[in-house]
């Protein structure tokens, strides 16, 4: 099957959810069995593989077993490797911390800095972008893709080494490649980087782009049936499975939530026949079934929503603010937290004291906390950083110095080496192109415990 070009996008119209706007929320080469390829140049090539140096993953463990997951270079798409098995591993109906956690958990945490490295390229982007999407592909180097600069909507591929502080970008000569869009999003399998939804204007996509990293060659992937058009909604990977969640439509917020096999087989089966959206049904507490796109919503379920952060921990999804609406009537920004356990499809909401409303966010795993960043609260823009204990479920205070970004929302953040790298946002007038870094590498944030379970601290601290 010959690869389609591209579509139009969907008719115009209002966005529905919100004035802000945002993104989360990054294998084999391709280039043997899918078509239509194009050539590329580099005006900057990007460094060599660089093999991420990162403390011992934690371990989160599920209601029946326990997983380790990998540190994640971004909020929307941290990855799960299974559990190996030990005689010695300890009993799974408790909370395992490392023999150094007490006293690191009983003294003051240490000290973390903000700062602002200097950019070693003549080639950078000219202007900062709000609503694009950040990516982590090769353990040091993060790939930009759209948004919007004020003056109109993005389709530049851009690259940030971060060893080296010098920027590159991509120049595509010809053939495909997605329109202009911002407020999609981005998750990386593999060296395949997945792009769905998004728009420009009042036009919203339901297209499924891959770009390889590694040939450097997007493609418009043959899916059916498609999910409605949307923007600002969320995706990560899971179990080979690709997941978007929830955003926006123009008339309605979504709650509704569809996966598609993105493994190396179905690529190469993309070449004859369609790849296939599922949607996928999920259940509240008393196990009711969630009603989604439009209709009536019950209790035990989150409420349709866009411009949230979603982390991926294990087999549970933490899906944490965002705000909703329809033809233009904004709803939210909302403060509530509610996690989604992936094997069961069962949502539960954890209760936060106090509650944290926030919509245009960014939420970062790093260990077993959630780094919580910028936002908007409905009044005002932000610069706070919250840190959510995932154990407890409790808001924890840490000691940072230096010159923290300036307030933001709709910007884009990613753990890279142990530090905390922010870009782009918008303030309501300014578009921020300069990066700003959280360094944790001093810190007791990444290291400490082995296992845990999101939202179960049954053994209490000592």
């Amino acid at each position: 099957m010959q690869l389609s070009p591209v579509s139009p996008l969907s008719p115009p119209g209002a966005f529905g959810i919100s004035a802000y706007e945002s993104t989360y929320a990054g294998g084999p080469s391709q280039a043997d069995y899918l078509n239509g390829g194009v050539g590329w140049n580099v005006h900057a090539p990007p460094s060599r593989a660089y093999q991420q140096q990162q403390p011992p993953a934690p371990k989160v463990r599920g209601r029946s077993h326990t997983v380790t997951a990998a540190h994640p270079s971004s909020s929307s798409s941290p990855s799960t490797s299974p559990e190996t098995s030990s005689a010695a591993s300890p009993p799974r109906d408790s909370v395992h911390r490392s023999d150094s956690w007490s006293q690191k958990r009983r003294a003051a945490p240490s000290m973390m800095y903000w700062s602002r490295p200097v950019v070693h390229s003549a080639l950078r982007p000219t202007r900062g972008v709000r609503g694009g999407s950040a990516t982590v592909v090769d353990g040091s180097s993060v790939w930009f893709f759209g948004g919007y600069d004020g003056t109109g909507t993005m389709d530049e591929v851009w690259v940030l080494d971060t060893e080296t502080m010098e920027w590159a970008r991509l120049e595509f000569a010809g053939g495909r490649r997605p329109p202009p869009l911002r407020a999609h999003t981005a998750v990386l399998s593999e060296s395949n980087l997945f792009v769905f939804g998004g728009g420009s204007g009042d036009a919203f996509s339901s297209e499924l782009w891959m770009l390889d990293t590694i040939e450097q060659i997007w493609y418009l992937l043959p899916c059916a049936p498609t999910p409605t058009p949307r923007r600002a909604h969320i995706s990560f990977l899971y179990d080979e499975q690709l997941y978007i969640y929830g955003g926006g439509s123009g008339v309605d917020a979504l709650a509704d939530l569809w996966r598609i096999d993105v493994s190396l087989p179905a690529l190469v089966r993309a070449k004859d026949e369609p790849l296939v959206w599922e949607k996928v049904r999920t259940s509240g507490p008393a196990g009711e079934a969630v009603e989604e796109d439009g209709e009536e919503e019950q209790e035990g379920a989150p409420k349709a929503r866009g411009y949230m952060s979603a982390t991926l921990v294990g087999d549970v999804l933490v899906v944490l603010g965002g705000q909703s609406g329809r033809d233009g009537e904004r709803e939210g920004p909302w403060g509530d937290c509610w996690v989604l356990d992936l094997r069961t499809m069962h949502w539960e909401e954890k209760r936060l004291n106090p509650p944290l409303p926030l919509a245009s966010h960014s939420a970062t795993l790093v260990g077993m906390y959630l780094f919580i960043f910028g936002g908007n609260d409905g009044s005002k823009y932000l610069n706070d950083l919250h840190l959510l204990n995932l154990m407890t479920m409790e808001w924890e205070t840490a000691k940072i110095k230096g010159h923290a970004p300036p307030v933001r929302a709709q910007h884009q953040a990613v753990l890279v080496d142990a530090r905390l790298w922010i870009f782009g946002g918008f303030d309501g007038k300014k578009y921020y192109d300069e990066p700003y870094v959280l360094d944790l590498a001093g810190s007791s944030y990444l290291v400490g415990v082995t296992e845990f379970e999101v939202g179960d601290d049954e053994e209490g601290w000592d």
